[in-house]
């Protein structure tokens, strides 16, 4: 071997064997599957892997190539790349366990992009051949410079922490459940594994779609980083840095939220319970990534949760009650008093009772199941209107006016309207949650419905200039 080649090899093994003795935390005698698509990085991979095997005092782990076709470059591709890795496997000694993956079907069952779907069945597929080998953690070919595309990436979609961290030497299976995820290669840059891979006398495989412009990623390889690197020659390295600094907040961020967990989150039959108030006091880094690890634990895959999702929570926490929004996964989070409640497909609020029976309107305070009433009498020019609080006529009181439930067939005639409404369009019409309205009071007076509490007040039962008037206060209890 060539002396310029002997110092490339020296110098990449030993940046790999640091890394899997390290950060990547793999025991002697693990288990390895190493994903080899025949591309320089998973080559680079799986040469230097092997080669640390034979030498003086060895890796002592247990390799085992897995190969990956994503149906999607045609056969005789696919068969050039498979021929590849099993040559290149077959030098080494190294056993090969293919598995091809209908990406496009992907596509159509769990409506994502081709890109994604190629991520997720990727994934899936090398879990199983894990699962079978016994394998305790698959390693993959991602370099410093995967990494600084990566940050790059967040740093367009306005990341925070979590995701300015980016990859790590070892982390958590991303797609479902699988063993542990180590990336060795994570300290060398691509130009590094080209290199290596030259220097053994290995040509590897040219992925036309690396060069394509369709997909962002490629776009930043063959744009943005060129560009960066003019301005820093280091920007790989500096952005790495970035990573790393982001890592290490995050890291604190994720202490303090799961110390917060238990004050916040409850779970319970159909979903989770977020109590608002201790969250709604949190550090909005902190807020934010419970937030995110409750989406996460809700929609499975993180990479589902996005920042409008953890955006839209925290609006809807720091609301009214009675909304809601969709997230991801089919789940939904409604806003009730106190707490977000988060609903699993298919799972419903359990509906409020009616208001049951009738309770009088009197002077003074009193309470209905749910609600405070306050009603003072006085001269209507003192007297403020709102939407839980109208001025009426208080002849009304010595009409024996009554609250109640909404009943079958109500209207109302509604003031500044001609003719009358149903009960169930006014409803309807301001947004009020289908399981909260049969709970909304209604004030009756000799048979007509005088008040929709929160909705609309009827014409004919306003107070007007020079007969006594009365305010009638509702206020919803927790």
């Amino acid at each position: 071997m060539a002396v310029a080649n002997l110092g490339i090899t020296r110098s990449f093994e030993s940046i790999i064997r640091r890394a899997v003795r390290g950060p990547c935390g793999l025991r002697p005698g693990a288990r390895l599957l190493v994903a080899v698509s025949g591309g320089q990085d998973s080559l680079a991979l799986l040469l230097a892997l092997s080669s640390l095997q034979r030498g003086l005092g060895g890796l002592g782990l247990a390799l085992t190539v897995g190969h990956i076709d994503h149906q999607l470059r045609g056969h005789e591709t696919a068969q050039r790349e498979r021929d590849l890795v099993e040559a290149v496997a077959a030098r080494l000694g190294i056993r090969v366990v293919s598995a091809a993956v209908d990406t496009r079907a992907i596509v159509l069952a769990e409506r994502c992009s081709l890109e994604d779907a190629a991520r997720r069945g990727r994934y899936r597929a090398l879990a199983a051949m894990a699962a079978g080998l016994g394998a305790e953690a698959v390693a993959t070919g991602h370099t410093a410079t995967d990494q600084a595309e990566t940050v790059v990436m967040r740093l367009l979609q306005g990341a925070g922490m979590h995701g300015l961290a980016g990859m790590r030497y070892r982390s958590a299976w991303p797609v479902g459940d699988g063993p542990i995820l180590i990336r060795p290669l994570l300290g060398v840059t691509r130009a590094q594994t080209a290199a290596y891979c030259q220097a053994q006398g290995v040509t590897p495989a040219e992925d036309a779609s690396n060069t394509s412009d369709r997909h962002r990623r490629n776009r930043i390889r063959s744009s943005v980083l060129p560009l960066l690197e003019r301005e820093n020659p280091a920007a790989v390295a500096a952005l790495a840095r970035v990573a790393d600094a982001a890592a290490d907040a995050a890291g604190l961020i994720a202490a303090a939220a799961e110390a917060a967990w238990p004050s916040v989150v409850t779970a319970g039959d159909g979903g989770l319970s977020l109590a608002v108030d201790p969250l709604l006091t949190l550090p909005k880094a902190v807020m934010d990534e419970v937030l995110r690890r409750v989406l996460t634990e809700i929609g499975g895959a993180s990479r589902a949760v996005q920042t409008p999702h953890i955006r839209a929570l925290a609006r809807l926490a720091a609301g009214a009650p009675g909304r809601g929004c969709q997230l991801p996964a089919g789940w939904r989070a409604v806003r009730e008093a106190g707490a977000l409640r988060l609903l699993q497909p298919g799972e419903d609020l359990p509906a409020p009772p009616s208001l049951p029976g009738e309770w009088p309107l009197a002077r003074g305070t009193h309470q209905l199941p749910g609600w405070r009433i306050t009603c003072v009498v006085g001269p209507c020019a003192g007297l403020v209107a709102g939407r839980f609080s109208v001025v009426l006529d208080a002849a009304l009181l010595a009409q024996g006016a009554v609250f109640t439930g909404r009943r079958a067939g109500d209207r109302i005639e509604p003031a500044g309207m001609r003719g009358s409404r149903s009960l169930q369009d006014l409803l309807v019409d301001a947004k009020v949650p289908a399981a909260d309205r049969a709970a909304v009071p209604v004030l009756r007076c000799g048979g007509r419905v005088a008040w929709v509490v929160g909705v609309r007040v009827a014409g004919w039962a306003l107070a007007t200039p020079g007969r006594p008037a009365m305010r009638v206060t509702a206020e919803r209890m927790a």
